[in-house]
């Protein structure tokens, strides 16, 4: 039984569905497989010279690894206090923020200087309710940081 052309495209057609589908379900699962391939696959050639340099290959894996570890790991120790440092300058400024944040607003809509105005009253809340949470969006960053 001879398969035609239109069927043959439409069966690769649905294949190649199926397939993307599949990609896109799994991307979250798949995602450390793909980037651990590719890694694997640049540092290859280094791992190639230390063995012609006379390193057997787990030795050359495993010192390629433990540099990449302490290169990782300098990284978050030289970042991790200049994100604390920012993230508390910022929860320090959120009122001078929203202060100026509410002057410009009102010189481009005057019609906020009205006490009984709604906007205002949301205007009003928002700030409130972002000067209160600053301190918690703060932790949130913080635990999220050390959680990777």
């Amino acid at each position: 039984m001879a398969v035609t052309m239109g069927q043959q495209a439409r069966i690769w057609g649905i294949a190649a569905l199926v397939f993307l589908l599949l990609l896109w379900l799994l991307g979250d699962v798949l995602l450390p497989f793909v980037l651990g391939a590719i890694l694997a696959y640049l540092l290859d050639p280094l791992a190639d010279r230390l063995e012609r340099m006379g390193l057997r290959r787990v030795w050359a894996v495993v010192l390629i690894t433990l540099t990449a570890v302490l290169a990782i790991a300098g990284a978050i120790v030289l970042l991790i206090p200049t994100l604390i440092d920012q993230a508390t300058a910022l929860v320090a400024m959120t009122p001078d923020l929203v202060t100026r944040i509410s002057e410009r607003l009102l010189e481009r809509f005057p019609e906020l200087t009205d006490e009984s105005s709604a906007l205002r009253q949301q205007i009003a809340d928002l700030a409130a309710g972002l000067q209160e949470r600053a301190g918690q969006l703060l932790n949130t960053v913080l635990t999220s940081v050390w959680g990777c």
